[in-house]
Formats: C-alpha cells, structure tokens, sequence
C-alpha cells in the first residue's frame, strides 16, 4: 500500500519542481515603444523597437513564484526600428519612410545613445517577480543598457 501511495506522490512532486524554460529567438517577441515629450514633442515621432536574437531563460517555480527568474540579453545590433508591419500590427498610425528609419537606426546605435561599439549587449536580469494571472507574470529587474542599470518593472506572458 505504500508503494502504491508513493508511486503516486511522484509524478505529483515532479510537477512542483521549478520547470526552465530556454526562450528560443525565433518564437521570442520583445518591444519596446517610445513616446515623444517635452516642449518639442509635436515634432517628434513615436516608435517600436523590436529586439531580434534574445536570449536568455525564464525559471518559472509554480509553487513559490516569488523564486522564479528571468534572464534576457540581446545585441544592439538586433534592435529593429520601426517596421512597417509592427507599427501597423500595434496600433501606429503613421509610418516612417526608408531613409527616416536608416536614420533612427543609426543615431540609436551610435556613441551618444546605446554606443554598440562600447556595449554591444542590452540585458535584464530580475530581482522580484511575482504572478499577475495565469502564464502572467510582473517582473522587476535591474535593465542594462549603455552601460548603466536601472530597476523596471516588466510584464511577461508566455
């Protein structure tokens, strides 16, 4: 009988152990989206960023989600500015022509802003998360980028 009983807690405690998953590049979407302000913002346009080649793994622990983590690195390099399709697909209204998104591109890139050259990487690394819903969860962490990391709070759905 108690073979029996423990055969059965088992497969149940291997259902509890923290699972991890290894985010793929290809499935993985991560945008970021700006917004113009200050005085000037009228002349100035909105935009999505899409990161492309993320790595990095979610340890996602159902039973003690305050234990899960989240790591996320990409190459500056992959940042992808303004896609017609992504715009259209979130809601932006106006579009960017060629040469204005070769622009963005290069002043995002360059040694006054992300300055690939010097820190070719943006990473995440969390710090808290805790769950917001069914495969929903709020995630802190500190963000790095240009060098410098700051503390966000992110949503992840997967």
């Amino acid at each position: 009988m108690s073979r029996a009983l423990l055969l059965t807690l088992l497969p149940m405690a291997a259902l509890a152990a923290p699972v991890t998953y290894e985010l793929d590049p290809a499935k993985t979407e991560l945008l970021a989206f700006t917004q113009p302000s200050g005085l000037f913002k009228g002349a100035s346009h909105s935009h999505v960023l899409e990161a492309r080649q993320v790595t990095g793994k979610l340890v996602y622990d159902a039973e003690k989600v305050g234990s899960s983590s989240v790591t996320v690195s990409f190459p500056v390099d992959a940042l992808v500015n303004d896609d017609p399709a992504m715009r259209k697909r979130e809601g932006m209204t106006s579009m960017l022509n060629e040469a204005d998104r070769k622009s963005v591109a290069g002043s995002l890139r360059s040694e006054g802003q992300l300055n690939r050259k010097r820190w070719p990487q943006i990473s995440f690394d969390s710090t808290a998360v805790a769950s917001t819903g069914e495969g929903k969860l709020e995630v802190t962490g500190r963000l790095g980028i240009h060098g410098v990391k700051k503390e966000f709070k992110l949503p992840v759905t997967f």
